[in-house]
C-alpha cells in the first residue's frame, strides 16, 4: 500500500476551544422551571403523567404548536391532526427536578410536585419578567388538557401508553 501525498494538506493546524452556545430550551434550569410551572398550573392536584407533560412541553416549544393545542382544546381541531413530538431531553430535566426534590415520581409514570416544587413554581409564576410567553400560554390553557385526551393523542402513534 502506498501513501498518497497531497501538498495542499501538508500545513500545520491548531485545535482551539471555542465557546458553544446552548439553545435555551436545552438548558436544564430553564427546562426544570418549565416542568414545575406546567405541573402547577396545567395539571390537577399538582400531578401529571409523563405523557401529558410531553404534550405540554411540545406545545411550549413553538407558536404553531401552542396554537394547534389551543385549537384542539377549543374543538376546532381533531386529535388525529396533531403530531406531538416526544423530546428526550424533557425526561432528563424531570430527572434533574427529581434530584432537586422539586418533583417526585409516583406509581411508575406519575409525577407529583413537592412542597418545594410548588413554592418554586409559584415564585416563578409571580415573577413578572421571566417566562412571559410561556406564562401567557399556560394561563390560556389552564387545566383543559385531560389525561384521556392525551391518551387519544398518543393512541394513533402508539408511542406512550
Amino acid at each position: 500500500m502506498s501513501s498518497i501525498s497531497i501538498p495542499e494538506l501538508e500545513v500545520p493546524f491548531v485545535f482551539r476551544d471555542r465557546p458553544v452556545a446552548v439553545k435555551g430550551d436545552l438548558r436544564p434550569l430553564w427546562r426544570m422551571s418549565i416542568v414545575v410551572m406546567l405541573i402547577r398550573k396545567c395539571c390537577r392536584s399538582n400531578r401529571t403523567s409523563y405523557a401529558r407533560l410531553h404534550v405540554l412541553n411540545w406545545a411550549l416549544l413553538s407558536k404553531p404548536n401552542r396554537n394547534a393545542l389551543l385549537s384542539l382544546m377549543n374543538k376546532e381541531t381533531d386529535p388525529s391532526e396533531l403530531l406531538v413530538r416526544v423530546e428526550p431531553f424533557l425526561n432528563t430535566a424531570v430527572n434533574y427536578a427529581i434530584g432537586e426534590e422539586l418533583v417526585r415520581q409516583e406509581k411508575g409514570n406519575r409525577l407529583v410536585l413537592t412542597t418545594k416544587g410548588v413554592t418554586v413554581a409559584d415564585t416563578l409564576y409571580e415573577t413578572e419578567d421571566v417566562f412571559k410567553v410561556e406564562k401567557d400560554f399556560i394561563s390560556e390553557l389552564g387545566t383543559k388538557l385531560t389525561e384521556s385526551l392525551v391518551k387519544e393523542l398518543f393512541a394513533q402513534t402508539g408511542e406512550i401508553e
